[in-house]
């Protein structure tokens, strides 16, 4: 009963996230200023992104830990923080591999390489968006869980 919607919910995040990060790149191409270089911006871009997800993650992990139960809201929770969990390891990987790749390049090849793959400089923004929701998702239904329907319906308003 749990596994497949939990797993529905995966799979939507995915695609959401592979259209926002396209989303994030044109506006990223459109924005930055003429005086900074392409290769700089990206390389901006995916240390903050590595960063915040590293702290992210920090506060996801100690958050999945304190949760466990056999309620199906509880398991919600603890699948909400993992799905966090798995976002920010994205993140984090993603930031790394792509500022090791982007380091020895020249302006004009880090050019091509966002011209070429323009969803490189979006994913990292929009799995920590993606894992950013996930944990206030938990949060969310972890106010439903410990302090009754009434405190959850006046917390969301």
């Amino acid at each position: 009963v749990f596994v497949l919607p939990a797993f529905g919910l995966l799979l939507t995040i995915g695609r959401v996230c592979a259209a926002a990060s396209k989303f994030f790149a044109v506006d990223l191409l459109e924005e930055r200023s003429e005086s900074t270089s392409l290769k700089h911006a990206c390389v901006r871009i995916w240390k903050t992104t590595g960063v915040v997800g590293a702290l992210l993650f920090k506060v996801s992990c100690g958050l999945t830990l304190r949760n466990a139960g056999h309620a199906i809201i509880t398991k919600w929770i603890v699948h909400l923080y993992w799905m966090s969990n798995g976002l920010t390891c994205l993140v984090i990987g993603y930031s790394v591999i792509a500022l090791m790749y982007v380091a020895p390049l020249s302006e004009d090849a880090a050019s091509a390489l966002v011209r070429d793959f323009p969803s490189s400089i979006g994913s990292p923004v929009a799995y920590m968006i993606s894992s950013g929701m996930c944990v206030c998702g938990a949060l969310n239904l972890t106010v439903y869980q410990r302090a009754g329907i009434e405190t959850g319906v006046v917390a969301n308003l």
